[in-house]
């Protein structure tokens, strides 16, 4: 490397020292030339041999060649391709240092969950990686780092649009099939304290505006970002447990089409709100089955459907959760609307 130092330095004193160093140009002004262009290549390795000979560098059977990623150039018009894994930004060694800083637990990637990666903002997927150092005017070739990690466009941009966007939904939805036990709470108070007597109509939304105020107050409380850790799950306790959680959602989906298929056949109901809730439950169901399936069974050549199926599978989930929660909460105010009936 000091001898290559010099003969630049030996150029720039005289020019006429490897004089055709002088082909090699700074093509986009930012103070550090470039070689990437035939002519280029070629001065530099003449001006590299040049040297060699010079120093009486020992060349037998040995040749200057210019290495520029994976490509190795013997002239400006030849080069050869060294083979390298889709995955390796280089076929060179690892260069980079051992890194032994210490730090908190909470800075690990993944820390807060899926969006450490699946966000548009994070560096993990989005950043732009260095593919060439730079074109023939200069410039370098980038790529986005989900292609370095053999992933399309679409499969980067699905798993963002999940975990940015239909995962809050879900968790929302998962809150309010939480707080249904909270509404049946209501529900039974206000049919314990009236029984067989009627009872204002106004009350029979009161357990709906129980389930709504508590809502309220989980809001307000999120707001404050330091409470909310002590007292509510994190996104990463939501994201780490979604199995056990997709089985809460699932369970709650086959009571909602239980209940419905019970009313469908007591009392022998051909109402189409009726059917077409416990429709869209079944084809999700089975929509949920496939998504699954895709998910645990690995087929070579359908990566992208593998991964295409995670997003599937949460979309099912949504609309199975949705079913429920109309089942449930319908179910709840319907009943006390009856008790205000009730002579």
């Amino acid at each position: 490397m000091g001898d290559i130092y010099k003969m630049w330095t030996s150029h720039f004193a005289d020019a006429t020292t490897y004089p055709e160093l002088a082909k090699i140009k700074d093509d986009n002004g930012d103070g550090v030339i470039e070689v990437n262009r035939p002519d280029e290549v070629d001065a530099l390795i003449t001006s590299v041999s040049a040297l060699l000979n010079d120093i009486k560098y020992p060349m037998d059977g040995k040749k200057v060649v210019w290495a520029m990623d994976d490509r190795v150039y013997s002239s400006g018009s030849e080069y050869r391709t060294l083979p390298k894994e889709e995955w390796e930004a280089s076929v060179y060694g690892n260069v980079h240092t051992y890194n032994h800083d210490v730090f908190p637990a909470r800075s690990a990637l993944g820390s807060n969950g899926c969006l450490d990666c699946h966000d548009n903002k994070s560096a993990f997927f989005m950043s732009q990686v260095v593919r060439y150092p730079f074109d023939e005017n200069g410039h370098a070739v980038t790529m986005p780092q989900y292609r370095l990690l053999g992933l399309t466009p679409f499969s980067a941009w699905t798993g963002i649009w999940r975990e940015t966007r239909l995962k809050p939904v879900l968790y929302i939805g998962l809150f309010l099939l939480l707080m249904i036990p909270l509404a049946l709470a209501g529900e039974f108070v206000l049919r314990w304290i009236y029984g067989p007597h009627q009872m204002p109509k106004i009350l029979a939304y009161l357990p709906v505006f129980l389930v709504a105020l508590f809502s309220i107050a989980v809001l307000l409380l999120m707001a404050d970002r330091q409470l909310v850790n002590f007292i509510l799950p994190s996104r990463f306790w939501l994201d780490s447990n979604h199995f056990a959680i997709a089985m809460v959602i699932l369970f709650a989906g086959i009571l909602a089409v239980v209940y419905r298929l019970r009313n469908a056949v007591q009392k022998k109901s051909k109402n189409r709100k009726q059917m077409f809730w416990t429709k869209e439950l079944v084809a999700t169901f089975v929509v949920l089955f496939v998504a699954g399936l895709l998910m645990l069974i690995k087929v070579p050549g359908l990566a992208e459907v593998n991964r295409f199926a995670y997003t599937i599978f949460d979309v099912a989930l949504l609309f199975v959760l949705i079913g429920a929660l109309v089942t449930f909460y319908t179910r709840i105010i319907k009943n006390t609307i009856q008790q205000t009936k009730t002579a």
